[in-house]
């Protein structure tokens, strides 16, 4: 009865440390990124992220906090809304493209999640600028 109470005790904090984790991870979605790198597969498995050649100064997305999108790589879409893992960006006519996106070491990788889709590997590399 012992083990019992101690493996549903254990079973509570992670999931009450697992929210608390998608929480932060939603928080740090907020504010201004840098476009730095892109991953185009050819089809074989053997893509790789490679530095971009910026258009402008920089090419950025910025998630405000109220739910707004300005962006000059996704410059259709003018709001955002975030689910688990998936941020989807809403043009004005309320179309929308959902992202599948994760964080690691500071650095945000955002890829196609439908309706449209790569029909080989891509995704898109981010750095945090400013606050």
């Amino acid at each position: 009865m012992k083990a019992l109470f101690h493996v549903v005790l254990i079973a509570i904090v992670l999931a009450a440390t697992a929210c608390h984790k998608d929480d932060a991870t939603v928080f740090n979605l907020n504010g201004k990124w840098k476009l730095t790198e892109a991953l185009n597969d050819p089809g074989d498995g053997s893509g790789k992220f490679r530095p971009v050649v910026q258009k402008t100064e920089y090419d950025f997305v910025q998630f405000n906090t109220n739910g707004t999108l300005n962006s000059s790589i996704f410059s259709d879409y003018v709001r955002y809304s975030v689910k688990d893992s998936t941020v989807t960006l809403y043009k004005s006519d309320n179309s929308l493209q959902h992202y599948s996106y994760k964080f690691h070491d500071g650095v945000l990788d955002m890829s196609p999640a439908g309706p449209l889709y790569c029909i080989e590997g891509c995704a898109q590399r981010f750095v945090k600028i400013g606050n």
